[in-house]
């Protein structure tokens, strides 16, 4: 995971993996 780059970013490069949006606060909450 590029958890490493901006926000925007972030989100952008996850969307782009097809994860679903549900999944994108899960993904934020384990890593922040």
């Amino acid at each position: 995971h590029e958890f490493y780059q901006k926000p925007n970013e972030v989100v952008l490069t996850i969307f782009a993996k097809g994860i679903p949006a549900e999944n994108v606060n899960i993904e934020f909450g384990e890593q922040m």
